[in-house]
């Protein structure tokens, strides 16, 4: 039971700390792309509104992992303005690198067709149908000939939420390679 217990204690605490240093590289990557882009071209509208975006993410995937599902209103409300942000964030990312093609290089419009796929991908999960059903459960006959509800096999309101996050994941690594690359 001992070994069990700590066992279980070591991957919170890892789970824990892994958690810290990826809310911390979200951060630092804000700081980077406010430093490298919004404070140099601090005029441009879209730049600032991005950068604002990117910190509001990092904010909002925090309390995505520290609010609690069973708190179903908060985490509703945070996790429909997280999946609106990611879009917006990606979509303002798309029309500043297809505003910047007239420069003619070439990483402009592979990184713009880049950020707008992810955007059509994103509001694809927000206009998915089936999230307006997410509480709905399934009715199961049991062999007894009673009758029990079961929640979904493909639960969508997880499911989505797991999309926008490897979204914003990947977004984030396209933004870090971009700072680089440009």
């Amino acid at each position: 039971y001992e070994l069990f217990r700590f066992k279980k204690e070591s991957i919170n605490h890892i789970h824990f700390i892994s958690f810290i240093i990826l809310e911390l590289s979200y951060f630092l990557t804000a700081i980077y792309f406010v430093n490298q882009f919004v404070i140099v071209n601090f005029n441009n509208l879209i730049l600032v509104v991005i950068g604002i975006s990117l910190f509001i993410n990092v904010l909002l995937n925090l309390l995505i992992n520290i609010i609690s599902p069973n708190k179903v209103k908060a985490h509703l409300s945070v996790v429909t303005l997280y999946m609106l942000n990611v879009f917006l964030c990606s979509s303002l990312l798309a029309v500043f690198f297809y505003s910047n093609i007239f420069i003619g290089e070439l990483p402009y419009l592979i990184f713009a067709i880049i950020f707008t796929f992810i955007s059509l991908i994103q509001i694809v999960i927000i206009l998915n149908p089936k999230l307006s059903n997410w509480a709905k459960l399934e009715n199961v006959k049991n062999e007894d000939g009673t009758t029990s509800l079961i929640r979904p096999k493909l639960f969508v309101l997880s499911f989505s939420e797991w999309l926008t996050y490897f979204l914003f994941n990947l977004m984030i690594i396209v933004l870090l390679i971009t700072m680089f690359v440009l």
